[in-house]
């Protein structure tokens, strides 16, 4: 196997439970416009033909969006 594919394949199983938990947050919380711009994220992720690049950029969306997410749970906690 290819260490390459091996790292890729890891990556996109950990941006996608990332992106999963993270829209989860936002349809409860009612936001369902970034709902939908991570489910757009999840379904651009499950395309096999994601380059690397694109990849990164997914990644640092999902960090954003996670954040985000975090944001809008400790303020409807207050």
């Amino acid at each position: 196997m290819n260490p390459d594919n091996d790292s890729r394949s890891m990556m996109r199983r950990g941006l996608l439970g990332s992106l999963r938990a993270t829209r989860a947050v936002f349809a409860k919380a009612g936001d369902f416009v970034r709902a939908t711009k991570v489910e757009l994220g999840i379904q651009m992720l499950l395309d096999q033909r994601v380059s690397d690049r694109m990849l990164n950029l997914l990644a640092q969306s999902a960090s954003i969006a996670a954040r985000d997410a975090a944001d809008l749970s400790i303020a409807e906690r207050r």
